[in-house]
C-alpha cells in the first residue's frame, strides 16, 4: 500500500512538472515573453547574458521581452527535467535566438495551488 501511495505521489510531481514544461517549451519556442511571466514568482531572479539581479514580475516580463524583440527565437527545446526536491525542481533548454545559442536554466517552485518561476537564466552556450 505504501509503494502504491509512493508512486502515486511521483506520478502526480512528474506529470504537473511535465504540464508546465510544455507550456513553457511552447512559450519559449514563441518567444512568448507575456505568457511565460505569468509563471514568474513575485520577485524572481533573472539572468539574461550579463544582466543579472532580482526583478519585480513586471520588470522581469519587460527584459525578457527586450530580449526576445532583439533575439528572436528559432527554436527551444527542454533537454532536462530534474524530480521534483522539497518542492523545487528544474528545466534546462536549448534556445537557438537571433544568431546565438543559449542555454536555458529555469528553477521552478512547486506549491499547492501553483508553479512559479524563481529563477530564469538565459546564457550564452559556450
Amino acid at each position: 500500500m505504501l509503494i502504491q501511495f509512493l508512486l502515486l505521489f511521483i506520478n502526480l510531481h512528474v506529470g504537473f512538472a511535465g504540464d508546465i514544461a510544455d507550456q513553457l517549451s511552447k512559450n519559449f519556442a514563441e518567444g512568448n515573453s507575456r505568457a511565460i511571466s505569468q509563471s514568474f514568482a513575485e520577485n524572481v531572479e533573472l539572468t539574461i547574458v550579463s544582466l543579472e539581479d532580482v526583478y519585480s514580475k513586471n520588470q522581469a516580463e519587460i527584459l525578457l521581452k527586450d530580449f526576445f524583440t532583439k533575439n528572436p527565437v528559432q527554436s527551444f527545446n527542454i533537454t532536462h527535467k530534474s524530480i521534483p526536491k522539497n518542492n523545487n525542481y528544474f528545466l534546462v533548454g536549448n534556445l537557438l535566438a537571433g544568431k546565438e545559442k543559449y542555454k536555458v536554466y529555469i528553477l521552478l517552485k512547486q506549491a499547492t495551488d501553483k508553479t512559479t518561476i524563481q529563477q530564469l537564466r538565459i546564457e550564452l552556450d559556450k
